[in-house]
């Protein structure tokens, strides 16, 4: 294509087969001329390159670390070790603990947690330009003999290759985690529901509560806050029930997604919890009992099936 054919220029840069003797940039005969056979060569080596599985791995990985290290910076620990992956924090978000700081009122507190360890690495700012140190680093580990160019040349506010990565180390599990906080905690964060000057809940469902998270976030995460509403969220609720139910049915969900990776058996799990129920809400209404909405939830492998115990820090 046109795109393609503009840049082909720097195919020999970005492909670290074509080098001479010496280690130098050196294009191969073959592909000197940016014709239509080369362009296409071209396009079809940036798509592996930078949308296939190598890439993606890499830049996943950058945001694992990022994840981790802001969980271990507010002192929580998963299985009573460092949290080494996004996945590890996750467990932590839904651990008994944490259900416990929703079930005392303080939910606003929680949801910082989402904003301060996840999604304020995918704001248009970031945290520590983590992405651009991510995409360099690929580039130096694959000798890649280019950098990053100033985005507003093409009078765009954030770099294309910046927006790719970001999305490619972040949407897939930022949306099974989203999915995840309304099966076990009955409510998520709706970072992308716009917060109005008039504050009008997006709908009239009665399901959407805002929350001002300004007082739990820290004052590097409130500098790169750049949306209307500031440190306003949303937190969208699932279709109202009675506490104790939805603190019975969150508990539950809770207490199975740890249970099945310590080898605990069905019965096992479900005579457990029967009985930490009873000591904390007393016996169980008759309704509650055979509900299909006391089940345990199914679990992919992103939310959580191979999770093992959990502990979080004092």
């Amino acid at each position: 294509g046109v795109w393609a054919q503009r840049v082909y220029p720097y195919f020999a840069y970005l492909d670290k087969s074509q080098r001479d003797e010496s280690n130098q940039v050196c294009a191969t005969s073959e592909l000197v001329d940016s014709n239509d056979m080369n362009s296409a060569r071209f396009l079809k080596w940036v798509k592996e390159e930078f949308v296939g599985r190598s890439f993606r791995l890499a830049m996943m990985k950058a945001f694992d670390d990022k994840v981790a290290n802001a969980a271990h910076h507010d002192g929580f620990k998963w299985n009573h070790q460092v949290p080494r992956t996004a996945k590890h924090v996750q467990n932590i978000l839904f651990s008994e603990k944490i259900l416990g700081l929703l079930q005392d009122g303080r939910s606003h507190m929680v949801m910082s947690y989402l904003v301060s360890w996840f999604y304020c690495f995918t704001f248009q700012h970031g945290m520590d330009c983590w992405v651009e140190s991510a995409i360099m680093n690929y580039f130096k580990m694959n000798d890649m003999r280019v950098i990053l160019g100033d985005p507003t040349a093409n009078n765009t506010r954030q770099h294309c290759m910046i927006r790719l990565a970001k999305k490619l180390a972040t949407n897939s599990f930022l949306t099974s985690l989203r999915v995840s906080c309304l099966k076990l905690w009955g409510r998520t964060l709706e970072i992308g529901v716009r917060v109005g000057q008039d504050e009008k809940p997006p709908d009239e469902s009665g399901t959407y509560e805002l929350a001002d998270l300004s007082v739990y976030l820290s004052a590097n995460i409130m500098k790169i806050i750049h949306r209307n509403g500031g440190a306003k969220f949303w937190i969208k609720h699932q279709h109202p029930v009675s506490r104790k139910n939805d603190i019975d049915v969150r508990f539950r969900n809770v207490i199975w997604f740890g249970a099945v990776g310590c080898g605990m058996t069905r019965e096992q799990i479900q005579s457990s919890m029967t009985r930490e129920l009873n000591s904390r809400f007393g016996e169980p209404e008759d309704n509650h009992r055979g509900n299909d909405q006391n089940d345990p939830p199914q679990y992919g492998e992103r939310d959580g099936a191979r999770s093992v115990s959990i502990a979080t820090s004092p």
